[in-house]
Formats: structure tokens, C-alpha cells, sequence
């Protein structure tokens, strides 16, 4: 049920070209906004991602969950060659959540072409 909610959110979003607009308007080079279903619950509830390529070799991206209190992600891409890049993400899992920690995280990416 979940991926169909997503998928039909997905080209809803296409058909009514959100992310077109959202970069038109704003110079956002991502846009969209996810539902989705709470872990061991039947709330439902939805994510808004936005993103922006600041310069060709540096990306940052924003995700927030829309029901305030949950996790919000902040995540910066720095490209180095067509195969390796360094991303620096933060996140912050609000007030709605136990056991998970606010903090950072440093991750190097490593494309393979096939």
C-alpha cells in the first residue's frame, strides 16, 4: 500500500509539474513531497524533500517529516571525480522519537559503472 501511495504521489506531483515549477520559481533542483507510513503504526504522514546544486561539484539537500515533531535531515554533497564523492548529512530526530540520536555522519561514495 505504501508504494502505491508513493508512486500515485509521485505522478501526481509529475503530472502537475511541482518539481518543474518548484525549480522555476525558487531555483530548486529537487522538490517533492513522499507519504509515507510511521514505523509499527498506521499513522500516515508525509516527507517534503528540497534540494539545490549550489555549484557543479556541490549539492545540499533538506528532508523534513510534516508532522513537526519527527526527523529532519540536512545533507551536503561535495563531487570530487565522476566516481567519488564526500557527503557530510546531520540529522535530527525531534521530539517524536526514542532512541535515536541527533548527530552527524561523514560517508565517502564510491560509483561503479557497469
Amino acid at each position: 500500500m505504501r508504494g502505491a501511495a508513493t508512486l500515485a504521489a509521485g505522478r501526481i506531483s509529475e503530472s502537475m509539474g511541482l518539481e518543474r515549477e518548484a525549480e522555476r520559481l525558487f531555483g530548486l533542483n529537487r522538490f517533492s513531497i513522499d507519504p509515507s507510513l510511521l514505523r509499527g503504526a498506521t499513522t500516515r504522514t508525509a516527507r517534503v524533500t528540497v534540494g539545490k546544486r549550489l555549484t557543479p561539484d556541490l549539492n545540499v539537500l533538506f528532508s523534513k517529516d510534516l508532522r513537526g515533531t519527527e526527523e529532519q535531515i540536512i545533507a551536503v554533497e561535495y563531487t570530487l571525480t565522476d566516481r567519488f564523492s564526500l557527503l557530510l548529512t546531520h540529522t535530527d530526530p525531534g521530539t517524536g522519537k526514542t532512541g535515536t540520536e541527533k548527530g552527524w555522519a561523514f560517508d565517502v561514495r564510491i560509483r561503479q559503472s557497469r
